[in-house]
């Protein structure tokens, strides 16, 4: 959707952004400022009142309306919850040939890098990378197979091939879970990574007063309860009030039995971004490495 909203014009009411895009979008001038009087966030965590990532100089270009947490994926045939409340049991004898890998670097290497201590995943010293490399290469031979697509994965999770998949999380096992399949998911101690979209305006809107209760509408516990449900895959809300509109069995499968559990949660996550310190490409070119088994 980024390089489709990039190039095209005069096209788009609303656009979802994935957060680590909006720094590019808003540079580019494709996105329009909101009005801050027009935003009711009412119910809102506070996590995502504030949120950095759609505020440049003092002004608000997008607004979170749900967000999913990337951690690690498990078959609860083969481990326990307690089994996977450390990143460390994808080294175990036990995980070796049953490790599956999501083959996109953003959230795959965001966990490995929470997995060697990184509090901040995305934003690494020169010797921090280097240890998250070492990891990669560590991990490598327990790798079953690296899945191109989510459905590719989900599909050998569901039928056994895979035990084990880190950097993905409740948006894959809700999905099992409902076929009665036995996985479920966790936030490892070591942390995770959250991925948050966010509802945009562009700059060129056509239809701007519609677009603006649009995002109204959006940022409603009731319109939020339909995007946590959602077919292709569930997730958590951005207002809390959202969770009084599920049933018991649909928050307990996103972890959301309270608002609390949703609190700390957040707590335990870095934001999936663009990596800082490195240029993305040499992220890009080790994971291809990674894949390849020539990282080095």
């Amino acid at each position: 959707m980024y390089s489709i909203f990039s190039t095209t014009k005069n096209t788009y009411d609303a656009v979802i952004v994935d957060t680590e895009y909006l720094k590019p979008l808003h540079d580019a001038g494709r996105l329009s400022a909101l009005e801050a009087n027009s935003l009711n966030y009412t119910g809102y965590f506070p996590y995502f009142v504030t949120f950095p990532s759609a505020h440049f100089g003092g002004e608000t270009f997008g607004v979170p309306v749900r967000f999913g947490v990337n951690g690690i994926v498990y078959n609860t045939d083969h481990f326990s919850e307690q089994d996977v409340q450390s990143y460390a049991v994808l080294m175990s004898d036990r995980a070796k040939g049953h490790v599956g890998i999501w083959d996109w670097y953003l959230p795959s290497m965001g966990v490995l890098s929470k997995a060697v201590g990184n509090h901040d995943a995305y934003n690494l010293t020169e010797a921090q990378y280097i240890s998250l490399l070492k990891e990669m290469r560590e991990l490598r031979p327990q790798v079953a197979a690296i899945h191109p697509t989510p459905p590719d994965m989900i599909a050998a999770l569901a039928d056994g091939r895979t035990w084990l998949v880190p950097g993905v999380g409740d948006w894959v096992a809700s999905v099992l879970e409902a076929q009665g399949k036995h996985i479920d998911w966790a936030v490892p101690k070591e942390g995770g990574i959250m991925w948050v979209e966010t509802l945009t305006i562009p700059s060129d809107a056509p239809h701007r007063e519609l677009a603006k209760k649009y995002l109204e509408w959006m940022m409603s516990p009731q319109a939020q309860a339909i995007l946590t449900q959602l077919h292709a895959y569930n997730s958590n809300a951005t207002n809390r009030l959202t969770y009084t509109f599920l049933t018991a069995a649909q928050r307990h499968r996103l972890k959301a039995d309270s608002d609390k559990n949703v609190e700390a949660m957040i707590e335990n996550l870095s934001l999936r971004e663009l990596p800082k310190a490195q240029d993305p490409r040499r992220w890009q070119n080790d994971w291809q490495g990674f894949k390849a088994n020539t990282l080095h």
